[in-house]
């Protein structure tokens, strides 16, 4: 396609700043010790909420790995098969 075919296009017009509206524009009180108290336990709550389920995962962990539980024997059962896929693959790509 030749270039002198291709019509310019207008330039555009740079857009107008939008108003601020946001919580910076506004001057809001400071929060108030009780706001920040409540804020802080909230956080203290979720952080001992998240530190019981690690604490729950570690000793599931721990447990299956000394063999007191036992995983579902269908997903061994499953492993064993893609180990004996994963062989098999390897082997014919060897031969």
């Amino acid at each position: 396609m030749p270039k002198d075919t291709i019509t310019p296009k207008p330039a555009r017009k740079p857009r107008a700043p939008a108003a601020q509206t946001t919580a910076m524009a506004t001057n809001l009180p400071p929060p108030t010790d009780q706001e920040i108290c409540n804020e802080l336990m909230t956080i203290q709550r979720k952080l001992m909420i998240l530190q019981s389920q690690i604490t729950i995962t570690e000793k599931a962990l721990i447990r299956i790995r000394l063999g007191s539980i036992k995983t579902l024997p269908i997903y061994d059962k499953l492993m064993e098969n893609l180990d004996d896929q994963k062989r098999q693959f390897e082997t014919d790509m060897v031969s």
